[in-house]
């Protein structure tokens, strides 16, 4: 069974699934349409991933909860990269927790092994509130839903607007295609001084180059790749060609900054522009403004296709029920308080994504203590989600055979060392 994620218009840490540990987990629990409000009591444990202020965010959510219902939640916060790793030992034994934290790169790593309820026909899960396009791209191939999506965060190209304005540099509007984009770089560059470049580099998340590749045709079919040899081999030698040209930071320069978006060579004023998630302009204006820099930072969503075509590639955060939980009801009931209950929307605040809810986008857009940032990242969301958007099927193992095998040949083909044909089908070898 295959998870459709979403292609509508961010920045997504690589998740290093061992999917070996993945067994199914057998349950005598109710069918989801099966339950009733009736059922709701008893204990749950919910895991996520997040740093100390999501954590009391989430917190604040689930006390909220309790409020309302008869049912205790355990909660199991852990840091991002220990995550899926303890979850995967969780699989193995059947102790996975009744609500577990997901995202589209690693749905289909469980949901093809067969350990997430269907939560398509809960009478006590409402997801009619919730973007029909995002719904629709997170179905299997036989309609069912393995994820109930909160959270969207979409992807943009951010540019320094203080840059923009003193060297007249002109910003492309929502419909450039990719090639008008490759353009817009190369006539930045122009205009910038030197020693800063008009973009750094597209390597880190598989947003940029699935968007690019999907621009062009499918992207995975069955479980396989769609897309064409020689579509991602014009990816890569284009990318060559800018920082062979000078437009692009050159590779010897990329270990001077960090990974995080405050430490990014656009934070430190060196790169005019960079693909981001539309949560990190904050991130970004703060490291600008650490630099000594104007902290204005502004953003025009990825390209499209040469016919108009919106094919963003879009990460969604949502909640999921393992086969193995003993208490379905409460678990449906906290994952319906969780999108639809506007209490829990204004505590969690965007905390990790847009809510997928276009009435909740709102209230935090119009509320006074939403941060600039998020604000932006909320506008981004539903500008996206208006365009229009394409399911893409992210296979099993997507992360661990996709993902890191673009990272490890992708600084190789963009300086040249490994040929761009080359580049491309030791990726493709690698997923088949």
């Amino acid at each position: 069974m295959k998870v459709r994620a979403i292609r509508i218009a961010a920045a997504a840490a690589a998740v290093v699934l061992s999917t070996g540990l993945l067994a199914s987990c057998g349950s005598s629990d109710p069918e989801p349409s099966s339950v009733s409000a009736d059922d709701v009591a008893g204990n749950i444990r919910f895991s996520w991933w997040g740093s100390e202020s999501r954590n009391a965010r989430t917190n604040a959510v689930i006390d909220l909860f309790q409020k309302k219902f008869p049912v205790k939640v355990e909660g199991e916060p852990v840091d991002y990269l220990k995550y899926f790793e303890r979850l995967n030992v969780q699989a193995a034994g059947g102790n996975m927790p009744c609500v577990t934290q997901m995202l589209t790169f690693g749905l289909n790593d469980y949901a093809s092994k067969d350990l997430f309820l269907d939560l398509s026909d809960s009478k006590l899960l409402d997801l009619s509130t919730v973007d029909k396009g995002v719904v629709d791209s997170l179905r299997a191939d036989d309609g069912a839903l393995y994820m109930a999506p909160y959270g969207i965060a979409p992807s943009v190209i951010a540019y320094n607007t203080a840059m923009a304005d003193k060297y007249g540099i002109d910003i492309p509007g929502n419909s450039m295609t990719w090639g008008e984009f490759f353009s817009w770089m190369r006539q930045a560059q122009q205009k910038l001084p030197k020693g800063v470049f008009a973009m750094d580099f597209p390597y880190n998340t598989p947003v940029e180059v699935i968007t690019y590749l999907g621009s062009r045709g499918p992207v995975f079919t069955a479980g396989k790749p769609a897309f064409r040899a020689e579509d991602l081999a014009g990816w890569f030698s284009t990318w060559h060609e800018l920082m062979d040209e000078g437009v692009v930071l050159p590779a010897e320069r990329i270990t001077d900054y960090t990974g995080s978006h405050e430490d990014s060579a656009m934070a430190a004023g060196v790169a005019f522009a960079s693909a981001r998630p539309a949560n990190a302009l904050g991130a970004i204006a703060n490291g600008l403004k650490s630099h000594g820099l104007a902290p204005d930072v502004g953003y025009t969503l990825l390209p499209v296709a040469d016919d108009g075509k919106a094919t963003d590639l879009l990460p969604i955060n949502g909640l999921s029920i393992p086969k193995s939980c003993d208490n379905v009801a409460s678990a449906m009931a906290f994952i319906n308080f969780w999108i639809n209950d506007a209490s829990a929307n204004e505590a969690f605040a965007a905390d990790n994504g847009a809510p997928t809810v276009a009435a909740y986008r709102g209230k935090l857009q119009d509320a006074p203590e939403t941060g600039a940032s998020t604000k932006d990242m909320i506008k981004v969301a539903s500008e996206v989600v208006d365009r229009g958007s394409l399911a893409v099927d992210l296979p099993p193992k997507f992360q661990t055979t996709f993902l890191d095998a673009y990272r490890r040949v992708a600084i190789s083909a963009f300086t040249g060392a490994t040929s761009a044909e080359a580049a491309a089908e030791e990726i493709i070898s690698r997923m088949r």
